[in-house]
């Protein structure tokens, strides 16, 4: 009988793992991700059988710039690069933090990646098959006005990378970064810097050299403070106002 009972409990266990396992659609759309939640029960379930889960180490890259686009990778986890590469120097375009798409920009009228991205820091994503990510959207208007939503405003922030990369100086450049980590992607004052000098400066298209004199001045200035990789924003009025005039 306790043999029984426990065979019994094994079963059970097994079937709720699978479950649980095969809902992480579902629990994205449960748990309020906004694009997410604008599906149905039937086409998460849909959508999710078309997935599969990745992790990648720090460094690994997730899509190759004119690679071939079949998927597009949802980051739950972690900070991803988004860069273009431009013979020996890359340009980056943003970082991207979980809960945000990497892909969107190849749905249509490209096959292919238009950017290079890598995993900052150990990362998990679901790669969702392109094809089925499509037909979501021409089956759900509300879905589809999510991911409309969310490539405009990738645009928007394109139109101020440019206008900060032929606009501002060195310094106003600096400043518009470590606003936008410590606002946009770490969501605190004091974090631990996971770019080196030479990503900071792909970051905002200087040279490395030139970053880590703007940090000095930065810390000399009582503005930051910087302890190894971690940095530590003391006065963001100061750094914001520095952002502006820049």
């Amino acid at each position: 009988m306790k043999k029984m009972i426990n065979l019994a409990l094994k079963f059970v266990r097994i079937f709720m793992e699978e479950r649980y396992s095969a809902m992480n659609c579902l629990m994205c759309r449960k748990e309020g991700q906004v694009c997410a939640e604008k599906l149905t029960v039937e086409q998460a379930m849909t959508l999710n059988k078309h997935r599969a889960e990745v992790t990648f180490k720090k460094g690994e890259v997730l899509c190759k710039q004119g690679g071939i686009a079949s998927h597009v990778i949802f980051i739950r986890e972690g900070l991803v690069k988004v860069y273009l590469e431009k013979g020996k120097k890359n340009l980056i375009l943003r970082v991207k933090a979980g809960g945000t798409y990497v892909g969107l920009s190849s749905m249509f009228g490209s096959n292919s990646f238009n950017y290079s991205a890598s995993a900052f820091v150990d990362t998990k994503v679901c790669m969702i098959e392109m094809e089925a990510f499509q037909k979501m959207i021409e089956e759900n208007a509300a879905f589809g006005v999510e991911i409309i939503k969310i490539l405009n405003q990738s645009l928007m922030q394109g139109y101020d990378r440019l206008y900060q990369l032929t606009q501002k100086n060195l310094h106003g450049r600096l400043a518009d970064i470590l606003i936008c980590l410590s606002k946009k992607v770490y969501d605190r004052k004091q974090f631990k810097l996971q770019a080196t000098r030479r990503e900071l400066g792909e970051l905002s298209s200087m040279a490395t050299e030139s970053v880590v004199r703007i940090l000095k001045d930065f810390k000399d200035e009582g503005l930051v403070v910087l302890e190894g990789k971690t940095i530590e924003i003391i006065d963001l009025e100061r750094l914001e106002r520095i952002s502006e005039l820049g």
